[in-house]
């Protein structure tokens, strides 16, 4: 899978991650954050890099590996819509 454009993803353990910025060109050009339960609500928590092809190590494989691009709402499309 090729990271293209920010938005929310999908890992291999079934975690949502959101993609907010990609800088390149570089190895691991993909920023974002990972979501996780935070005072009794799931949100995006940390700041994580991906490779361009979903990658979160550089050898092997592993649990935060983005393999595919969520449908629906994204969060990165909520915050563009309420920027005045």
């Amino acid at each position: 899978m090729s990271i293209t454009k920010p938005g929310d993803y999908v890992t291999r353990d079934g975690t949502r991650v959101t993609i907010r910025e990609i800088k390149g060109p570089s190895s691991w050009p993909c920023k974002g954050s990972v979501w996780c339960m935070f005072r009794g609500k799931y949100v995006p928590r940390g700041y994580a890099i991906w490779q361009a092809n979903g990658r979160y190590l550089a050898v092997g494989e592993h649990r935060l590996d983005l393999i595919e691009q969520e449908e629906g709402d994204s969060i990165c499309r909520q915050a563009e819509e309420t920027t005045p």
